[in-house]
C-alpha cells in the first residue's frame, strides 16, 4: 500500500494507492474491545480505524521488543472488519526504562514542579534526552519493520505520539516543566548557540553580570508566575531568562518530534515504502482559563514543524471551550496555516453524546438531536478548514463498566445513520468543485507572542480565547493563520477576498511580520482590526512608538493592574466589553488625529480608536474580547458579507453553507447572490433563485445547504426551511 497528502481540489487529501480518501475514521482507545463498533462503522462506509497500537511494552529476555500484545490488537482490528484501514496511535516514550538501567536512565527524566505544593516530581523522559531519542528512535524503526511486514496492506501510516496523553506536551497539569538534568544541560547548550559563545552578549540580555553558560538553570516557578505587582507581560529588558526558557521550551519539543518523525520516514524509505506520519501539534487554543495548558504545552516552535517535510499531517481536539450544542467548532490549532503549508489537519472529535455520562467541566449533548446537530457541526467546520478527523469514543479510554461493557458512545442507530450520512456529504466534496477558502475575515495569531505571557490566565484568556467566542457568534465564516505565514498568504490568489483582518495577540510582531503586514495587508481598503498591546514588545522592552508603527496609533501606558472595561456606543447602543480580571500595563489612546469610538470606564481615557490611511483602515480596542455586535459593525463597514445577524457560527465552503442554531425559533439567512438552495443531506429544495430564505432550527440544530448560484437576472425570492 502507498499513501500520501496531495493537494486536491484546493486543500490537502489523504490518497490511498492514487485514490483521494474522506480520512474519515473511528478511533478507540482499547483496540482489542473495539470489534461491535468497528462493525457498525463499516456499515456505514467508514473503514478506516486508530487506536493506540504502540510501541512501549514488553520486553524479551534479551531487550528487544515482543511483539504479541501488538498482534492481538492488529488482529481484533482486522476480524471485526478484514479490510480495515489502520492509521495506529504509536507511542514513542514515557515507559520505564529497561531492567538494570534505572540509574543510567534517573539523569534523562522530566521533572516537573508541582504548582501548588513545590514538589519536584519525574515525569518519564525529557524531550532534552539523547538516550531517549536514540533508543526510542530504534525501537519505532522496529515497530514500522514488524508491522509492515504483517500488515502492511492494512497500514495507512503513523501517527506518534509523547508526552502528556501523546499530544507532545510536557504536562497538562498545575506544573511547571522541566527541571531534570538533561533539561538543564539542553538550555546551557541552547544559550551557547543562541548567544554565540559570548558570555558578554548573555549577560547584557539578562540583566546579570554573573550569567554564565556553565551555571545557566531554567528559571525558577516564582520567575515565571505573575506575581504582586508584577506586569501580565515579561519585559524584554529585565525578564530575558524567562522569554529564552519558554522558547527553548517549545523548541525542544518541536526538535523532538521532528526527530521522531524522520525516523518514522527513515524506516519507511528502507522499507521501499511511501507512507503518511503525523502527530498533535500546534495547540493555539488550549483552555486558555489554565495557564499551564498554555505555557507547559512546548507548542510554540511551529514553524520547524510546518517546514519538516516528513511530517505530513498534523492532529488537534477541537477546542474543549464553547463547544457545547448552540455555540461553535473551533480547531485546537491553526488551521489555516496548516492548510497553507500543505498539511493534512486531522481533528479528534471527542464529543461527548447523549449515549455518555455527564462529566464535570466537559461539554455534553443531552439528547439524540444536539449530537447530530454538534457533530454535523464539526464535520462542516473540518472541511472548511480543509482537513478531516476521527471520531473518539472516550469512554472506550475508560474502565470497564459493571459486566465488562464500555459506554458504547455511537451504539444508536440514528447516529450509525447519520455517521453514514456526513461520509456521503465528504465523499461528494471530493469530486465538487475546487474549495479555495472563501471566508472574507482572517484572524491572525502570534505563536512568537506567547513567551511574552506571565504564567497568569487573565491577559491570556481574554485575548485569545474571549475573543474566539465572539468570533464564533460572527454571523459569518472566518479562517485562521500564523502572523508568521502573512507573507506567505499574501501570494494566494484567494487571499483578496479578505477584508476584515484581526489580530487579538499581536503582542510580538517580527521585523519580517511587519514587512509583510505593509507589502501585503494594509492595503487594498481592508480593515484591520487590534487589541491590547498589538506590536508593542521589541528586544528592548515594551515600546509605545513600535505599537505605532504597526497599528497606526499613538498610545500612552500606565503601570498599575486595572481591569481593562471599554464603554462604546459604536454599534448602535451602549456595549461594554473587555475582561474585570487586573492586566498590567493598561494602555489607553493618545492620538489626536483618531477617532475615538470608546472610552475605559471610571478613566475615560480613549479606548477604542478608528482611523483611515491611505488604502486601509485601522481599528484599536485597548481591552480583549471586543464583542460580535462590534465586530459585525467592522465586518458590515470593511464589505464582509453577513449571513445571518443573530449571533450564531456560520460556515461557509465551496458551495456548502452551515448554520449551527444558537436559539430556538427563526432566522434569517441572506446570500451573497440569489442562490437555489437545497438541503445538503436530503437534497430537498429550499429556495429557488432566493437572496434570503428563513431558517426554523431548534437550539443546537445544524443545518446543511448546497447553493448552486443562478445567473445574473434571476428575480431574488425568498424562501423558509425547517429545522435539520
Amino acid at each position: 500500500m502507498e499513501t500520501e497528502v496531495r493537494i486536491h481540489r484546493g486543500w490537502a487529501t489523504l490518497f490511498v494507492d492514487g485514490r483521494a480518501r474522506t480520512g474519515l475514521t473511528l478511533f478507540f482507545g482499547r483496540a482489542r474491545d473495539a470489534g461491535q463498533d468497528i462493525r457498525r462503522f463499516a456499515a456505514a462506509g467508514i473503514d478506516m480505524f486508530s487506536g493506540c497500537m504502540g510501541v512501549g511494552g514488553a520486553r524479551r529476555g534479551d531487550g528487544s521488543l515482543d511483539f504479541a500484545a501488538i498482534d492481538e490488537l492488529f488482529a481484533a482490528v482486522l476480524a471485526a472488519n478484514p479490510d480495515a484501514l489502520i492509521l495506529p496511535r504509536v507511542g514513542v516514550g514515557w515507559w520505564h526504562p529497561p531492567p538494570g538501567r534505572e540509574a543510567e536512565h534517573a539523569a534523562e527524566a522530566q521533572v516537573d514542579i508541582d504548582a501548588v505544593t513545590g514538589e519536584r516530581h519525574p515525569a518519564g523522559y525529557s524531550f532534552s534526552s539523547a538516550v531517549w531519542r536514540r533508543d526510542a528512535a530504534a525501537d519505532l524503526r522496529a515497530y514500522i519493520r514488524h508491522c509492515e511486514s504483517r500488515y502492511g496492506e492494512h497500514v495507512v501510516g503513523y501517527h506518534i505520539g509523547a508526552g502528556a496523553a501523546g499530544e507532545w506536551a510536557y504536562s497538562w497539569q498545575p506544573k511547571f516543566s522541566d527541571y531534570g538534568q538533561a533539561q538543564q544541560a539542553a538550555f546551557r547548550d541552547w544559550l551557547r548557540e543562541r548567544y554565540g559563545g559570548d558570555v558578554a552578549a548573555l549577560r547584557a540580555a539578562w540583566n546579570d553580570s554573573g550569567a554564565a553558560f556553565g551555571t545557566a538553570v531554567v528559571p525558577p516557578p516564582r520567575r515565571r508566575l505573575r506575581g504582586p505587582g508584577e506586569t501580565s507581560l515579561l519585559d524584554p529588558a529585565r525578564d530575558r531568562d524567562v522569554i529564552d526558557c519558554l522558547t527553548f521550551h517549545s523548541q525542544t519539543v518541536a526538535s523532538a518530534l521532528v526527530h521522531f518523525c524522520g525516523a518514522a520516514k527513515a524506516a519507511l524509505r528502507e522499507l521501499g515504502l511511501t507512507k503518511v506520519v503525523g502527530a498533535f501539534y500546534g495547540y493555539h487554543f488550549k483552555n486558555l482559563n489554565k495557564p499551564a495548558n498554555f505555557h507547559n504545552a512546548g507548542h510554540f516552535a511551529q514553524q520547524a514543524v510546518l517546514d519538516c517535510d516528513d511530517i505530513d499531517f498534523l492532529c488537534a481536539p477541537y477546542c474543549y471551550q464553547a463547544r457545547e450544542h448552540g455555540d461553535m467548532y473551533l480547531a485546537q490549532l491553526i488551521a489555516g496555516s496548516v492548510r497553507l503549508r500543505g498539511k493534512l489537519y486531522f481533528c479528534e472529535d471527542d464529543t461527548f453524546t447523549f449515549r455518555s455520562r455527564r462529566e464535570p467541566g466537559r461539554s455534553w449533548c443531552p439528547d439524540r438531536a444536539a449530537t447530530v446537530g454538534v457533530l454535523r457541526r464539526n464535520l462542516a467546520g473540518v472541511l472548511r478548514d480543509g482537513g478531516t478527523l476521527w471520531w473518539m469514543d472516550c469512554g472506550g479510554n475508560g474502565p470497564l463498566r459493571p459486566g465488562g461493557q464500555v459506554d458504547g458512545w455511537y451504539h444508536d442507530d440514528a447516529l450509525m445513520d447519520n455517521f453514514a450520512a456526513m461520509r456521503r456529504l465528504a465523499a461528494e466534496r471530493l469530486t465538487r468543485g475546487d474549495h479555495a477558502p472563501s471566508a472574507q475575515v482572517a484572524v491572525v495569531l502570534s505563536e512568537t507572542s506567547a513567551v511574552y505571557h506571565r504564567h497568569d490566565a487573565a491577559l491570556m484568556d481574554a485575548l485569545i480565547m474571549r475573543q474566539m467566542y465572539e468570533l464564533g457568534q460572527l454571523g459569518a465564516p472566518f479562517d485562521t493563520f500564523r502572523a508568521g505565514d502573512l507573507w506567505l498568504l499574501a501570494g494566494r490568489p484567494w487571499a483578496a477576498n479578505y477584508r476584515l483582518l484581526i489580530f487579538p495577540d499581536a503582542l510580538h510582531l517580527s521585523d519580517a511580520e511587519r514587512a509583510a503586514l505593509r507589502a501585503g495587508w494594509q492595503t487594498g481598503g481592508r480593515t484591520i482590526l487590534w487589541t491590547y498591546g498589538a506590536g508593542i514588545i521589541t528586544d528592548e522592552g515594551l515600546r509605545p512608538e513600535a505599537m505605532a508603527d504597526v497599528t497606526g496609533f499613538r498610545v500612552a501606558l500606565r503601570w498599575r493592574d486595572e481591569p481593562l472595561i471599554v464603554s462604546t456606543f459604536a454599534a448602535g447602543a451602549r456595549l461594554l466589553y473587555g475582561t474585570e480580571r487586573p492586566i498590567s500595563p493598561v494602555i489607553y489612546g493618545a492620538d489626536e488625529e483618531a477617532e475615538t469610538a470608546g472610552w475605559l470606564v471610571n478613566e475615560a481615557d480613549p479606548a477604542l480608536l478608528l482611523r483611515q490611511f491611505d488604502g486601509w483602515r485601522s481599528v484599536w480596542s485597548a481591552a480583549p474580547a471586543v464583542p460580535a455586535a462590534l465586530l459585525r459593525q467592522f465586518a458590515r463597514a470593511a464589505g464582509v458579507h453577513l449571513y445571518v445577524e443573530t449571533g450564531e457560527q456560520v460556515i461557509a465552503d465551496g458551495d456548502l453553507l452551515t448554520l449551527h442554531a444558537g436559539f430556538t425559533g427563526r432566522r434569517v439567512v441572506r446570500l451573497p447572490a440569489p442562490c437555489d438552495v437545497t438541503d445538503a443531506y436530503t437534497g430537498a429544495q429550499v429556495a429557488a433563485g432566493a437572496s434570503e430564505f428563513a431558517a426554523d432550527l431548534d437550539r443546537g440544530a445544524t443545518a446543511t445547504w448546497r447553493l448552486r448560484r443562478r445567473g445574473r437576472g434571476s428575480k431574488p425570492r425568498s424562501g423558509t426551511v425547517a429545522g435539520a
